[in-house]
């Protein structure tokens, strides 16, 4: 019964974006920042793994802010309004991006691409059938060139996974008659 209550209160005091801005102005500044520095960096000659590293921290920190937006039922309909322009201020910058970088430069991107999907397939495969099991049986714990041996076999999987992801990215651009 109490607890009914205080979600009527909850509802009726709705949080406005003062209030929001003021308890999380920190994150705001930080995201300003970052995507000062992105507009900065895309007027920069050469400046494009700038533009992708600022960006990346602008999307983190982006998701970080949409997460911690209150539910619509306790917000005010100036927050509502404020998280989808955020959301659209972030898709318009994104869209800029992309085609000022990624049209451009798409043969150099793609590879990039096909490697995170790649790192992501790898890591399942290796997790469904444990198969540094037998890394570990090469090069136990305590030996004097295990971490070597180690660090020599994931440095080969992840070199392996990167030339499947240039040699995949090549054969589409070959087929695409980029």
């Amino acid at each position: 019964m109490f607890n009914d209550e205080r979600v009527k209160e909850q509802k009726a005091q709705k949080i406005t974006l003062y209030d929001f801005i003021e308890k999380h102005h920190n994150l705001f500044t930080v995201i300003g920042v970052f995507a000062a520095l992105t507009a900065l960096f895309t007027r920069l000659d050469n400046a494009e793994y700038l533009v992708i590293i600022s960006f990346s921290i602008f999307l983190v920190l982006d998701i970080q802010l949409w997460v911690l937006f209150p539910r619509s039922e306790y917000a005010s309909w100036s927050i509502v309004v404020f998280e989808y322009l955020m959301q659209i201020l972030l898709f318009a910058l994104f869209w800029y991006l992309y085609q000022k970088y990624v049209a451009s430069y798409f043969h150099i991107v793609l590879p990039f691409i096909f490697f995170g999907v790649f790192i992501v397939i790898g890591i399942l495969v290796i997790n469904k059938f444990k198969l540094f099991k037998y890394v570990r049986r090469i090069a136990p714990e305590g030996k004097p060139f295990s971490p070597i041996i180690r660090g020599f076999v994931g440095g080969l999987v992840i070199g392996l996974i990167f030339m499947l992801a240039f040699y995949v990215s090549q054969y589409l651009l070959g087929l695409l008659g980029q």
